[in-house]
């Protein structure tokens, strides 16, 4: 494949997946309260921001970790994929240990925001990277 007919297949699928994943996670951030009572009860009320927050999370792994990684492993990549999956495996456990000392299980949640986004840039990165490397 050239780079660009990678460069437009990814392009394409954001012009098909972020207007659906934008309208699908909206709802879900608006009507958090709803689904977080509907799904685990009353008594994880106090858990809507943790919930917001991960969606936030998901919303751009979406867009850049998902479709990427996928790319990657399909021209052969599986190792920078697999690399990029472990660094942010483990940085999520630092960030776990070392933040919930002081924020509590807030910290969780944020530092798997961190980590998903993080390794999302660094996918983004790996695809451009790649598709230099192809010219």
């Amino acid at each position: 494949m050239d780079s660009n007919c990678l460069k437009r297949y990814y392009y394409n699928y954001l012009k098909v997946v972020i207007p659906i994943s934008f309208v699908v996670f909206l709802l879900l951030i608006i009507y958090g309260d709803f689904v977080v009572e509907n799904l685990f009860g009353a008594q994880y009320n106090d858990c809507v921001y943790m919930y917001k927050m991960f969606m936030v999370a998901t919303f751009v792994t979406y867009i850049f970790r998902n479709p990427l990684g996928n790319i990657l492993l399909a021209v052969g990549k599986a190792k920078w994929n697999g690399y990029n999956t472990y660094a942010f495996c483990f940085l999520y456990i630092i960030f776990s240990l070392i933040f919930y000392q002081y924020w509590g299980a807030i910290a969780i949640v944020y530092g798997l925001c961190a980590t998903f986004i993080l390794s999302g840039i660094v996918s983004l990165f790996l695809f451009y990277y790649y598709i230099k490397g192809l010219r």
